[in-house]
């Protein structure tokens, strides 16, 4: 038999604060509600309508985005969806249930509140890293040039004269600053020709 899957993708604004909770077993599953805000047009006019969906995420998931999930965050939600039944005083029943997957944040605060610190919201610029390997320097450019210039020169000279142990330090690329043969920097050429698999 094969297995269909009736996938989802919606955007909206959370209408409460989500609600995380405990199976039986321990897995987390947190329940959360969005309203979905769309036009359409009737006749020569338009009219803004609204929906609303309940949503299910189980697993760490549930358990790390529960205190991020607030009333008004704006949130993409996607997964399966799956259809529940079963009987209530002897009538069959049945509805629609939307099994969230992912969900991404994509405003940075919910509406309505301020970017006070301990609330969830977009911090405050601070500047570029500092001097994290792979980050920003704050070297001015030409100290970094005459930097960057020795160790090229270090990396070369490393290559030409045999394996010598790296001395542990990087580069601002990420780099061994003394890499042996078989860690090549960036400023070598490779012959990839030879190892053409067809």
């Amino acid at each position: 038999m094969a297995n269909d899957i009736t996938s989802f993708t919606a955007v909206g604004r959370l209408t409460r604060d989500a609600e995380l909770r405990y199976t039986n077993s321990g897995t987390p599953l947190c329940k959360f509600s969005i309203a979905s805000n769309y036009s359409r047009k009737v006749h020569d006019n338009w009219q803004e309508e609204v929906s609303y969906f309940d949503f299910t995420l189980f697993g760490k998931r549930a358990e790390a985005l529960a205190k991020y999930l607030t009333k008004g965050q704006q949130v993409v939600v996607s997964g399966q969806l799956r259809q529940d039944r079963w009987e209530d005083n002897g009538q069959k029943r049945s509805r629609v249930a939307f099994f969230a997957q992912d969900v991404q944040l994509i405003s940075g605060k919910p509406v309505g509140q301020s970017n006070q610190q301990g609330q969830y919201g977009e911090a405050p610029y601070q500047g570029p890293p500092q001097n994290q390997r792979g980050g920003y320097s704050q070297q001015p450019p030409q100290q970094r040039q005459q930097q960057n210039s020795r160790q090229g020169q270090q990396r070369r000279q490393g290559a030409n004269s045999g394996y010598q142990k790296p001395t542990g330090g990087y580069d601002q690329w990420g780099y061994p600053i003394n890499p042996g043969p078989n860690n090549q920097g960036p400023d070598q050429e490779m012959d990839f020709e030879d190892d053409i698999p067809f």
